[in-house]
């Protein structure tokens, strides 16, 4: 997403490197999403993504939080997959629906996250979320009910600059109340589930792996 901090994990990329990691349509989607001042993953996130996806290789992606469609594309593996990918803000539905012109097994959603969730018949058995962090709890709770037993969620940006693991006074203002729902969120789910894990990658990247 966009940085007004400075993300505490990510690696620098050069452009030498940009290149022989990435092909040119991501980068395209890339560089228009920093142009729009889009919000979108860190590069390292999105190596990581996918890797998951190539691993996991699951058969029905949820993203929430896609803006213009960098994440989206890494989550594509096949053209056997099929992505849902939501985002509220419709301008960067329709740049995204530009960028994937021709893809059939991808559609973008212009909804808010817990309106979709609660509205759709699918079952998901992975999902990338990036959306607002003091909303991580809430999107957790309606995602539940769409996602199969064994499915493989990603939260990114969980530790907000690293404000998440801070002490309460050394946190600015303005990230406080996101500080806080995360906290509540964290909590939840080292009490709750037994597979799960905090990765150093970007702002750093929860991925739990849900069991009914």
């Amino acid at each position: 997403m966009i940085r007004t901090e400075r993300s505490i994990f990510s690696r620098a990329f050069s452009e030498k490197q940009r290149r022989e990691l990435f092909d040119d349509n991501f980068l395209k989607i890339y560089h228009l999403s920093n142009c729009y001042n889009i919000p979108v993953l860190e590069l390292d996130v999105a190596l990581f993504l996918k890797s998951m996806v190539n691993s996991i290789k699951p058969k029905n992606i949820l993203e929430i939080g896609c803006g213009a469609g960098a994440s989206t594309y890494m989550l594509n593996y096949t053209n056997e997959v099929t992505i849902d990918a939501v985002d509220s803000n419709l301008i960067r539905i329709n740049l995204a629906k530009e960028n994937f012109a021709g893809f059939d097994n991808v559609t973008f959603h212009h909804d808010f996250a817990e309106n979709f969730l609660q509205n759709t018949v699918k079952k998901y058995d992975f999902v990338f979320v990036d959306s607002v962090k003091k909303d991580y709890g809430k999107i957790w709770y309606y995602l539940k009910r769409v996602i199969l037993n064994g499915a493989t969620v990603v939260f990114d940006d969980f530790m907000l600059y690293g404000y998440l693991l801070q002490e309460d006074c050394e946190i600015p203002y303005k990230y406080m109340q996101g500080v806080r729902h995360l906290r509540e969120f964290y909590n939840e789910i080292k009490s709750k589930c037994k597979n799960y894990t905090l990765l150093p990658i970007g702002n750093g990247v929860m991925v739990v792996n849900y069991e009914l």
